[in-house]
């Protein structure tokens, strides 16, 4: 379930990254010039929005400054924007992944989440960085939320996007009591179903008993009257009894 959030993530961020790229390309083709590049990237990504387990996300650029970068620019609180954020509240981060790599790299202390980043992609250009956020700013409560970051070198922009942690598990084992409770019910309407076969399998094999005991018995003269079976079955038992019953008429 993390591993298809974290390539849901990478998509988004990526798909931020190809209109930077576009962009740059009309830039270096002579159509634009840098600055309406540039604007026109960022007016694009600022409006791109998606949702995540309730929550609406979004794509945020900083620079790529060390050792703090600035914000460039958030979509959801502006006021961000060119501020450098080497604020002591931004020291949340605790793990990150170098690019595509499997191993995640445990933090020995809280870092800079922003300095993380910039560091993450110095490196290898992209990866994931995990950290505690809270999810909105009239609580206190942090929760662990990952972010995928990747490096646009041309223009020193990092952008990034990120999902909280927690709404993966609660969907995961909202997912687990969702499939648990249709296996159930499929195992008992087979349950149900075996039952019912059972049952008629039962009373053809006692109705077929009878019948063919009461046949040997009327043969050897221990009884004078006899009953056809039932045949009525559309089993081999309703075969048989039909079998038995021609060989009655025939006595």
């Amino acid at each position: 379930m993390l591993e298809e959030k974290r390539l849901k993530l990478k998509n988004i961020v990526e798909l931020a990254y190809s209109i930077v790229e576009a962009e740059y390309k009309a830039f270096n083709n002579g159509i634009l010039d840098e600055e309406t590049a540039k604007n026109n990237a960022l007016i694009a990504i600022n409006k791109l929005r998606y949702n995540s387990a309730g929550h609406q996300e979004y794509i945020f650029i900083i620079d790529d400054t060390n050792p703090y970068p600035k914000m460039i620019q958030h979509p959801i609180n502006p006021a961000l924007n060119k501020t450098t954020l080497d604020s002591d509240n931004y020291n949340v981060a605790t793990k990150f992944i170098y690019g595509d790599k499997k191993d995640e790299i445990t933090l020995s202390s809280k870092q800079n989440l922003f300095k993380t980043m910039v560091e993450v992609t110095t490196k290898e250009n992209s990866g994931f960085v995990t950290y505690l956020w809270n999810k909105n700013s009239q609580s206190e409560d942090l929760y662990e939320k990952v972010s995928y970051v990747k490096k646009f070198k041309e223009w020193g922009f990092i952008l990034g996007s990120g999902i909280y942690i927690d709404d993966i598990n609660e969907q995961f084992y909202s997912n687990i009591i969702k499939s648990t409770i249709i296996t159930l019910l499929i195992l008992t309407i087979i349950g149900v179903i075996l039952m019912i076969i059972s049952n008629n399998i039962l009373n053809s094999i006692k109705s077929f008993k009878y019948g063919l005991l009461g046949f040997f018995a009327y043969l050897n003269r221990e009884v004078y009257n006899i009953e056809l079976l039932k045949d009525s079955s559309k089993d081999e038992f309703g075969e048989m009894a039909k079998v038995v019953n021609e060989n009655i008429i025939k006595t």
